[in-house]
């Protein structure tokens, strides 16, 4: 690609007021109070290169003001009568005349309805666009600004007493012109990297000064998108502008998808990585013709992905949500592997396939992960005789232990379904170690190692991934024992949502850990890892393997309160493992309903069983320690909290 440039918005001492969780009316101007006409000088931000020479708005395209802009500028919020209302703000729509210079807007307005805050570094703020700002505050705090379309230039500064403002951007952006039959397009990160939000919310931070995204459904923050899309004119001078908030590291870049009335058509990618944040601009140019393809849907990708022929059949004796390659044969590497796209352990195929990708990859542990290290490259396959697709993915040449996520996408870009491949290090075993009626795994669903009690201190390895209860996909374990961050990857493993996911959000989401806490399933469901007693489509276990039943009877399951060493229990905290009988568990921690880090990654195990009450409450084995160490077998927690899985054979 050509003509590509970085250009960065300065950085202004300016404040926004502070927030709340929900959006508000407006009170009417007070027509009674006496006029208060002010001058207000509007600055934009200046645009620079990479290299801090500012640049002509002709060069950087349209980064100016317009006639037509609306303007807000707020003050004190209210809270009289409980209400959180900013009093009176003003919403100013700028004319032709006040941008002759579209760097400096200058016009007058009244603002007598506004009350300075006196909570804020200056007196008033202000926004843009203002059709699609909040207002958002708490009873403690002043204001913040919240914006419900991000695919557009945001803008937030902060007035002095003598009428000026200057703005930060809030978005970078990419810019581009193209010719071609098509109406609208749809960017997306090839790790889908997060590109936009549902409501993004802004606040300023003093120490940088700057403003920056304030994270967190709890704070307004909500619904990440790892897919942007706008209107796109192809009359091959147009500009084209995709407007991303915050910052995104592309690592392995982006894709553009043209669409003509909702088919898709044609598109553009690279896969070189670079950095977009606030300010920043990627001008494409005029896209050459022989970098826009034209997309095909496949109707058998063996034409054109001869690669996969011949690939090995991880499905062969059946289906799942999770299927194995064990690093430590040698004869894996450079290796191509097949599935079956089904949903989970049935016949039922989980419907149009347009596109395959790797959402991300983990060693388990906390070094930096290389994107397309643990799987090389996947892509599907369409079987037309049989009516199926299959997934398929290649090892790299030199294999690296670790985890990651597949999902499958349809023509709009949506996932449909998703399966973790486990790549471990050293092979699996099982026994039933005297404990359990069925045999068990040697570790917890996802580890890279067995855990070792010889050894003195536990590998991050050997902790696994951490499941949601019902949940089929995995989310990542500390990153080394005793840390409350989670293991590092490529890609985008983990946000967050503080809203209740039906059973087909969390399929589309599956990186989104629902921080509800509760049940964080609705409505409520009591067999996701089981119906009638048997493995269900959403277990995350292997094929051969399933979540395992309570069974009262097995020593791990049995009610012991304070550990009676006659059932074989022994904890070590020291070194970071216990003991039941000949097994061995890491102490691998948990993340709470509430979401976030990684808790009690040296003290505390929790391991889910199939089995839920009715009340939001999944049943799971729990060893702790409170003044004295603890089992309890019979602790119920709440279903949106991840706990550690050890898989049993399925009988």
């Amino acid at each position: 690609m050509k003509n590509v440039k970085f250009f960065m918005a300065s950085l202004c001492v300016a404040v926004l007021a502070l927030s709340c969780e929900k959006a508000v009316e407006f009170d009417q101007p007070n027509n009674e109070v006496s006029p208060q006409l002010t001058t207000i000088t509007c600055a934009f931000p200046t645009m620079t290169d990479q290299n801090g020479t500012k640049v002509t708005l002709d060069a950087a395209g349209h980064t100016g003001w317009e006639a037509g802009d609306k303007i807000v500028i707020y003050g004190k919020r209210n809270h009289e009568n409980n209400t959180e209302t900013p009093l009176s703000p003003v919403i100013h729509t700028l004319t032709a005349a006040e941008v002759a210079d579209p760097k400096v807007a200058v016009f007058t307005e009244d603002l007598s309805g506004l009350e300075p805050d006196p909570d804020g570094l200056l007196p008033y703020n202000a926004a843009y666009p203002a059709d699609d700002w909040g207002f958002y505050s708490m009873w403690y705090s002043s204001a913040r600004a919240r914006f419900s379309e991000t695919n557009q230039l945001l803008l937030a500064g902060g007035m002095s007493a003598g009428g000026e403002i200057t703005f930060n951007n809030l978005c970078g952006a990419i810019m581009f012109k193209v010719s071609g039959d098509f109406d609208e397009y749809r960017l997306s990160g090839n790790n889908d990297e997060t590109v936009g939000y549902d409501d993004y919310l802004v606040e300023v931070n003093v120490s940088s000064p700057n403003y920056l995204k304030k994270p967190g459904e709890s704070y307004g923050t909500i619904g990440p998108k790892t897919v942007v899309s706008g209107p796109v004119v192809g009359d091959g001078s147009t500009i084209n502008y995709i407007y991303i908030p915050n910052e995104v590291n592309f690592t392995s870049g982006f894709t553009i998808r043209f669409y003509k009335a909702g088919a898709y058509t044609h598109y553009i990618t690279t896969n070189s990585s670079f950095s977009l944040s606030h300010g920043h601009c990627v001008n494409l140019g005029l896209l050459p013709s022989g970098a826009v393809h034209e997309y095909v849907a496949p109707t058998n990708h063996n034409a054109t992905h001869p690669a996969i022929t011949g690939a090995t059949d991880l499905g062969a004796s059946g289906t799942a949500n999770c299927y194995i390659v064990d690093a430590s044969v040698a004869g894996n590497a450079g290796k191509v592997f097949k599935f079956k796209a089904y949903k989970g352990n049935s016949t039922t195929g989980v419907g149009e396939i347009a596109s395959v990708s790797i959402l991300w990859e983990s060693y388990n542990n906390d070094q930096d992960v290389t994107a397309n290290s643990v799987i090389l490259e996947a892509d599907f396959d369409k079987q037309d005789a049989n009516d199926y697709y299959e997934i398929c993915f290649k090892m790299p040449t030199t294999l690296h232990a670790g985890n990651a996520l597949i999902a499958a996408k349809n023509g709009s870009d949506e996932i449909v379904w998703s399966w973790h491949i486990w790549v471990p290090a050293t092979t699996i075993s099982r026994d039933d170690y005297g404990i359990s009626s069925v045999d068990i795994m040697s570790r917890n669903l996802g580890a890279l190692v067995d855990t070792d009690a010889s050894e003195t201190t536990v590998d991050a390895r050997s902790f696994g991934l951490i499941y949601q209860w019902g949940r089929k996909d995995p989310f990542l374990g500390s990153k080394r024992f005793n840390s409350s961050s989670q293991a590092l990857n490529s890609g985008t493993a983990k946000s967050e949502t503080t809203s209740q996911y039906t059973i087909a959000q969390s399929i589309a989401n599956p990186t989104t850990y629902v921080a509800y806490k509760g049940d964080w399933m609705t409505p409520e469901s009591t067999t996701l890892w089981t119906e009638g007693g048997d493995k269900s489509i959403y277990d995350p276990c292997p094929p051969g393997y399933r979540v395992p039943a309570r069974n009262s009877s097995d020593p791990l399951w049995s009610k012991v309160v304070t550990l009676d060493p006659s059932y074989g229990w022994e904890p070590n905290s020291t070194y970071g493992w216990w003991k039941l009988g000949t097994a061995v568990f890491p102490f691998a921690g948990y993340i709470d309903y509430s979401g976030g880090s990684v808790a009690h990654a040296y003290d505390r195990a929790r391991i889910w069983n199939a089995h839920k009450s009715t009340t939001g409450y999944a049943y799971d084995q729990q060893i702790w320690y409170d003044a004295e160490w603890k089992s309890e077998p019979e602790w119920q927690h709440r279903t949106a909290c991840g706990n550690s899985v050890r898989c049993a054979v399925d009988e």
